[in-house]
């Protein structure tokens, strides 16, 4: 999970145009963990295809990858103000 979060924030980082939230939601039976960018580099429609696409960079691969042996699947969503932001929910102990 940590090289997930990692690998997250930078990407954030890296496309971001201000702020960076890291957030970490308790839920009933699963934590959901977002981070959350003010980039707007993703266009219109790109964000449904984006974790689809054979050129996203290695990192998001490795992302999925990773969450897949944890029993998640990493998601992505355009947010009204621009940003975006990419989560993923594991199950609580």
């Amino acid at each position: 999970m940590q090289r997930v979060l990692w690998q997250l924030l930078v990407n954030a980082f890296a496309n971001s145009t201000g702020k960076v939230l890291l957030q970490v939601e308790d839920r009933e039976q699963h934590h959901r963990f977002i981070v959350k960018d003010s980039g707007e580099n993703l266009y219109e429609g790109q964000v449904e295809t984006i974790l689809d696409a054979q050129d996203i960079g290695l990192g998001l691969h490795i992302c999925q990858d990773l969450l897949g042996i944890l029993g998640s699947q990493l998601q992505v969503q355009k947010g009204r103000k621009g940003d975006t932001q990419f989560y993923f929910e594991l199950a609580s102990a």
